[in-house]
């Protein structure tokens, strides 16, 4: 007997079911592609499905095992089968895929293949990159071998076993370059490049790590007093000159300052700051003078101008403010 029964109170229901049956699935092997169907059979009880699978992935340059993992989330409906969405690679093992089958009252049940099943294709080409820091930003160069029209997308993470890989940029050129300006100081980023031919051809190219170092600007309100570090956690663009944040000599400053010979400084900021710091920004932009100090020591007197905002696509609750700042007095001592 299947149903359920449902009291006349409204606090009681129960199942009948007697336990779901597990979901009935097979896989065979190598996979020829670089994606995959897992496919089952559905009978009237089962309302929702869940797909998890691991896919072992050896990087042919250092030998390492990594596992990529996928949920496929609720499937519901009268849908029976699962396309993955990550990229399967010629040198991978597909393993540990679970189905899981819920009926409507959440009762589940699972069945699960755990030995790796391999994919195996010929590829005709090769993807390598390579990576520098310039002016705050990690550069990444790509070169591809492949003859054939391909796209390759490149990946990024803070993670050495790469669980939080996310695509940041997507081409088809051979030869490209990406600039990554959206990076946290003193975190260590790794790059790869799985690089496809339509849907029968996947390889990963070797993986290559950088860090940057980005210094931090502490800002005094020297009106109210408060203090605001553009540490500038995110991301950071200057123009900079031997290490400091000097970019324009502006010589003599103003009219009563005419006999000093000192060259006064200006600098041109570019960063991302948080959307709940708008209120205290407004104020040092009001400020009649601003302190002005950086990780190195450096630091004087000045008027902070020309800010504007913009709101920044990548990251939410960001926005990216550029300003000016102009030194006015650099002989006051201040803390």
């Amino acid at each position: 007997m299947y149903g359920v029964v449902k009291q006349d109170s409204k606090t009681a229901t129960f199942s009948l079911y007697g336990g779901l049956k597990p979901p009935e699935f097979t896989l065979q092997g190598p996979f020829r592609k670089n994606y995959m169907i897992i496919s089952w059979k559905k009978i009237n009880l089962q309302r929702y499905y869940r797909v998890e699978f691991d896919i072992a992935r050896n990087y042919r340059y250092d030998d390492k095992w990594i596992f990529v993992k996928e949920d496929s989330g609720i499937i519901r409906g009268e849908d029976n089968s699962y396309r993955t969405k990550a990229l399967l690679l010629a040198n991978d093992y597909v393993m540990n895929i679970k189905v899981t089958i819920y009926n409507e009252l959440k009762e589940k049940s699972s069945n699960a293949i755990e030995e790796g099943i391999r994919v195996w294709y010929s590829t005709e080409g090769l993807t390598k990159l390579s990576l520098y820091t310039e002016d705050y930003k990690i550069i990444v160069n790509g070169n591809s071998t492949f003859k054939n029209a391909i796209t390759h997308t490149l990946f990024r993470c803070t993670d050495e076993k790469f669980n939080e890989a996310k695509a940041i940029y997507t081409t088809s050129e051979s030869n490209f370059v990406y600039e990554d300006s959206n990076v946290r100081s003193g975190v260590r980023y790794y790059y790869y490049i799985i690089s496809s031919d339509d849907e029968y051809k996947s390889i990963i190219s070797e993986i290559r790590s950088r860090k940057v170092n980005v210094k931090s600007f502490l800002f005094t309100n020297l009106d109210t007093k408060e203090v605001h570090n553009f540490n500038l956690d995110i991301s950071a663009d200057f123009d900079t000159l031997d290490g400091k944040v000097v970019v324009e000599y502006l010589g003599k400053a103003t009219a009563d300052i005419e006999q000093d010979t000192r060259h006064y400084q200006k600098g041109s900021f570019s960063c991302l700051i948080k959307i709940d710091d708008m209120q205290v920004i407004d104020r040092l932009f009001k400020a009649e003078k601003v302190s002005y100090r950086d990780s190195y020591g450096n630091g004087f007197i000045c008027n902070l101008m020309n800010k504007k905002i913009s709101y920044n696509d990548r990251y939410d609750r960001y926005v990216r403010l550029s300003f000016d700042m102009i030194e006015n007095d650099s002989s006051k001592v201040f803390e």
